[in-house]
């Protein structure tokens, strides 16, 4: 296993390496889009946005209070230790390090249900997905370390760590608050599994996100929860006149928004989904599917509702609740703020790969974000998550997979051939046998646990 665990480790490191080599050397490659996917927009946040706010962290301002910030405390502050040392590409290492991190853990979280192999697939899936490189190895945007945290948190839970899993949540969202868009499926699972103990749990985490928050509360409490609920809990319009400007508006527009007008007063996101491309029959079929998206997500939505809750007793349960629950989110996001744009939906995608239990359903999983590539923003990009996400159900009912969360039956007696004279009665374990997860009483682990 360590040997595994290093080599996704080696290949999701050293690629986000030579991507982060390549970005600082030729990084206009991508700044305005290729001739053949315009879409291929390198996002300049990092130096535009996060860079500029690192700055004026370094030279004493605080974040709402003197300068525009859209994301809680500690993204920021976790990447200003790093530009103090080594300047702006430094601060990029938390980012890289955080989303290379991600790949051991999705080979985790696939071990605890299958075997190795499928484990390493999906480990290295997210370690070479296009999609995960070009947006966090390539582009250093804020889903990471949000989504590490995350994803920690969720495999902690599942390991009946609860308290250690809370912790985790409030880091992630601390990182970035989207990480309360799985919160609903958390809270139950964890109750449901944790009882009393998940009270715990739950103080743990409402206190560690509101100490940090605090000092922020207390110098800036208006623009602080006005920028942390996307302006829902601002109740004035302060003046962020030190807010960053994205060096990359002027790509994004000419490749994403080409009919809108780029004024003064319009450094918003892009608002627009239409595309074109230089094959007039591309332009077409992706505006189409832009088109058929938008009349077709929430349908969808609702529609996946009740196939998800017939695999509530899968062992994949949780990642894919946690999936749904985030593009639940995303779309409600769509409706009030703005659209979605395509890096929006890395945990997503990250999810549906820690979800995989089949080579089938990984295989969907993986291709799935290589297809969001094709729009920055709009409609299709809350459409395919859904998508994917109904074609793992489909394909797991359809080929009867076993797989449970909840504790399968007693084995009937007489199933398997034991001495029953060398037994007493015992309470009941889990064992694995044959690959799959049973119960045994404990008298007879030592002969069957090497079968």
């Amino acid at each position: 296993m360590r040997k595994t665990l290093l080599s996704l480790l080696a290949v999701a490191a050293s690629s986000r390496a030579i991507l982060s080599i390549i970005q600082v050397v030729y990084g206009t490659v991508f700044q305005g889009g290729l001739l053949w996917l315009p879409t291929l927009v390198m996002f300049r946040d990092f130096y535009g946005y996060y860079g500029l706010q690192l700055s004026f962290l370094s030279q004493g301002l605080l974040p709402y209070r003197d300068f525009g910030y859209s994301y809680p405390p500690l993204f920021l502050y976790s990447l200003l230790p790093f530009y103090l040392l080594g300047g702006i590409y430094a601060a990029s290492l938390p980012i890289l390090a955080a989303d290379a991190a991600t790949s051991p853990l999705v080979y985790f979280f696939v071990l605890k249900f299958t075997n190795e192999r499928l484990a390493f697939l999906a480990g290295l899936a997210y370690a070479i997905s296009p999609f995960i490189l070009f947006y966090e190895g390539y582009s250093w945007l804020s889903s990471q370390p949000m989504f590490f945290f995350l994803l920690l948190s969720l495999y902690l839970l599942r390991e009946g760590r609860p308290l250690p899993s809370s912790i985790a949540l409030a880091m992630a969202v601390l990182f970035k608050q989207e990480a309360i868009f799985v919160i609903p499926i958390y809270a139950v699972w964890l109750m449901r599994n944790h009882g009393g103990g998940s009270w715990k749990a739950i103080v743990t985490f409402l206190g560690i996100v509101f100490v940090a928050s605090l000092p922020f509360l207390l110098i800036a409490p208006n623009q602080y929860l006005g920028s942390t609920s996307y302006g829902f809990l601002r109740t004035s319009s302060p003046s962020l006149s030190n807010a960053a400007i994205p060096l990359g508006s002027s790509a994004l527009s000419s490749a994403q928004c080409p009919s809108i007008p780029r004024t003064s007063s319009a450094n918003g996101p892009c608002i627009s989904s239409s595309v074109t491309y230089p094959n007039p029959l591309l332009t077409l079929v992706i505006n189409a599917v832009e088109w058929i998206s938008s009349i077709v997500q929430i349908p969808l939505f609702i529609l996946i509702a009740p196939a998800l809750y017939t695999l509530r007793r899968r062992d994949n349960f949780l990642e894919l609740a946690c999936a749904y629950s985030a593009t639940g989110f995303f779309l409600l996001f769509s409706i009030l703020i703005h659209p979605v744009y395509g890096y929006y939906m890395v945990p997503v995608y990250g999810l549906l790969l820690a979800s995989s239990r089949r080579l089938s359903t990984l295989l969907i999983s993986s291709i799935a974000p290589v297809l969001s590539l094709l729009t920055l923003v709009g409609y299709y990009q809350e459409l395919l998550p859904l998508v994917i996400t109904l074609g793992v159900i489909s394909v797991q009912g359809t080929l009867g997979d076993r797989s449970v969360a909840a504790d399968p039956p007693p084995i009937p007696e007489g199933t398997f051939p034991y001495q029953k004279d060398r037994v007493k009665p015992s309470p009941q374990a889990k064992v694995q046998f044959r690959g799959q997860e049973e119960h045994l009483p404990l008298g007879e682990l030592d002969l069957y646990e090497g079968s």
